[in-house]
C-alpha cells in the first residue's frame, strides 16, 4: 500500500500571471527613475537615472548569489537566512510552491521587489553622494538592512511567527527605504553644505514627474496583485483596491492644492496618486473596497501637511513698518516688492535644507508656490 503524498503540480494560469507580475514589478524601476529625475534640476537628471538603472545591475546579481538565501531558506533561525542554502541560486529550479507557481517564478518576482527597495531611496541621495560609493551602499544595504527585515516578516522568522503580516511590502519595501534614506540624508548632511550653493527645489521637467507617475501606477497592479501568488479574488482585491486608494489620494491633493494655492498643480496630482498607491500594499487583498477611500484621504492629507512643514519653517517672518519716533510711518517707506521678487521668495521659503526621504513633497511644494505667485488676479 503506498504512502505517498500527493505532490503539488504547476499552475500555468498562476505562473504566467506571476511572470507578468514580475515583469510589471521590472517596469516600475524606470518609472522612478523619470519620476524623480524631473523633480530634479537639469544638472542631476542623468545622475537619477544612472543611479536606478545601476540599483538593476547591482541587486539582481547580489540577489541570486546570496540575497535569496538570505530571506527565504527554509534551514535558517528566526534573525537570519542561512546564506549557504541558496547560494548562486542552488536548489532553485522548476519545484513548485505557493499556489502551483515554480520556485524559479518565486525567486524572481521576490528579487524585483529586492531591487526596487533601495531605489527609492535615490530621492534623498540627490547631489549628496557620487556612483561609486552608491553602489557600494546599496549592495551593503540589501544584506545588512534588506535582508533580514524580508527573512523577518516574508521568510519565516521571529515577525512571521509573531502573527505580523506585511501582504506587500508596507514594512519590508517602504519602511526599510524610507527609515533608511531619513538616516542616510542625515550622515550625509544637507545639499547646500554638499554643493556650497542653495539648491533649487522646483521640478524641471513635469512631462518627467508625469511619465514616471504612469509607470509606477501601471507597475503597482504587478506589485500589489501579484503579492497574492495567484490569478484569484486576493489578487483581484489587491489590484482594485490599489486603483481606488491611488485615485482617492490624486483627486485630494488636487482639491486641497486647489484650495491652498488657487490653481491645482499636475505635480501634486502625481505625487498624490504615489501616496496613494502607497498605502495599499500592506493590507490591500484583506481590506473591503470601501475602506479604501477613507484610508488614502486620511494618509494624503496627512502627507500634504508634512510636506508643508519645511516651507512654513523656513518661512521668513513679516518686517515690521518703519516708524517714525514722533507718530505715524514716514512716507519714504521701501516700495513694494515686485512680483520677481515675491516669486524669489517663495523659491526660498520652499528651499529649506530639512532632508526628505523622497524630494517629491519639497519639490511639490516649490512648484506649487511658483504656480500660486503666477496667477495673480492682476494678469491680463
Amino acid at each position: 500500500m503506498s504512502s505517498d503524498a500527493p505532490t503539488l503540480a504547476i499552475d500555468s494560469g498562476h505562473t504566467a500571471w506571476m511572470l507578468v507580475s514580475m515583469a510589471l514589478v521590472q517596469l516600475m524601476l524606470p518609472g522612478l527613475a523619470f519620476f524623480y529625475a524631473g523633480l530634479l534640476h537639469r544638472k542631476s537628471v542623468v545622475t537619477m537615472i544612472m543611479q536606478n538603472y545601476g540599483a538593476m545591475g547591482v541587486i539582481t546579481i547580489v540577489w541570486f548569489i546570496v540575497g535569496y538565501s538570505l530571506c527565504f531558506s527554509a534551514d535558517s533561525g528566526q534573525f537570519f537566512g542561512n546564506p549557504a542554502t541558496h547560494f548562486f541560486f542552488r536548489g532553485v529550479d522548476g519545484t513548485p510552491v505557493i499556489s502551483g507557481i515554480p520556485t524559479l517564478v518565486f525567486a524572481g518576482y521576490q528579487g524585483m521587489f529586492a531591487v526596487i527597495t533601495p531605489a527609492l531611496m535615490t530621492g534623498a541621495f540627490a547631489d549628496r553622494i557620487r556612483f561609486a560609493p552608491y553602489l557600494v551602499f546599496i549592495a551593503l544595504w540589501i544584506i545588512l538592512v534588506y535582508a533580514p527585515f524580508c527573512h523577518w516578516v516574508w521568510g519565516g522568522g521571529w515577525m512571521a511567527r509573531w502573527g505580523v503580516w506585511d501582504f506587500a511590502g508596507g514594512i519590508v519595501v517602504h519602511t526599510t527605504a524610507g527609515f533608511s534614506a531619513l538616516a542616510a540624508v542625515h550622515c550625509l548632511g544637507s545639499r547646500m553644505k554638499i554643493a556650497k550653493q542653495k539648491p533649487t527645489n522646483e521640478p524641471h521637467n513635469i512631462p518627467f514627474v508625469a511619465l514616471g507617475t504612469a509607470l509606477l501606477w501601471f507597475g503597482w497592479f504587478g506589485f500589489n496583485g501579484g503579492s497574492h501568488y495567484a490569478s484569484g479574488a486576493g489578487g483581484a482585491f489587491a489590484a482594485v483596491n490599489s486603483e481606488i486608494a491611488a485615485s482617492t489620494a490624486l483627486f485630494v491633493w488636487m482639491i486641497i492644492d486647489w484650495i491652498k494655492m488657487k490653481k491645482p498643480s499636475l505635480v501634486g496630482v502625481c505625487v498624490g496618486a504615489i501616496a496613494g498607491n502607497k498605502t495599499a500594499p500592506p493590507a490591500c487583498a484583506v481590506s473591503q473596497a470601501v475602506m479604501c477611500a477613507p484610508l488614502s484621504l486620511i494618509t494624503s492629507h496627512l502627507s500634504l501637511s508634512l510636506a508643508l512643514l519645511p516651507a512654513q519653517a523656513s518661512r521668513p517672518s513679516r518686517p515690521a513698518r518703519a516708524t517714525s519716533a514722533r507718530g505715524p510711518p514716514s512716507s519714504s517707506a521701501s516700495p513694494a516688492p515686485s512680483s520677481a521678487t515675491s516669486r524669489a521668495s517663495s523659491r526660498t521659503a520652499c528651499s529649506g535644507t530639512t532632508p526628505s526621504t523622497s524630494g517629491a513633497c519639497t519639490a511639490w511644494a516649490a512648484s506649487s508656490a511658483r504656480s500660486s505667485s503666477a496667477s495673480s488676479p492682476i494678469r491680463t
